[in-house]
């Protein structure tokens, strides 16, 4: 698992967690779509899907940190995508810690 941490960044509340998710949809699907992401679970906003194809999950931990997710443990894919976050958006990478 490789957890994304801001230092400042707040995930606290749902419509935090929404731009979040959407940030990190737009990096995976190249652009905005009006249908993604969504929750799930419509109770749960600590869980976003971000793409069409349902591969890409993201998990909010706590008010700092989330993990990206591939449906089929990509480690490559997800190392690249979760570096890619954190260079953009001035975050820091835990990897494989266990939560």
């Amino acid at each position: 698992m490789i957890k994304v941490t801001f230092k400042s960044t707040q995930f606290a509340t749902p419509e935090a967690r929404a731009d979040m998710a959407k940030c990190v949809s737009g990096y995976l699907e190249g652009r905005q779509h009006e249908h993604f992401p969504y929750m799930p679970n419509e109770i749960d906003s600590t869980f976003w899907t971000l793409d069409a194809a349902n591969d890409w999950k993201i998990k909010f931990w706590d008010e700092h940190s989330f993990e990206i997710r591939h449906r089929y443990n990509d480690g490559k894919a997800v190392k690249a995508i979760s570096t890619w976050v954190a260079y953009r958006l001035g975050g820091t990478l835990e990897d494989d810690c266990q939560i």
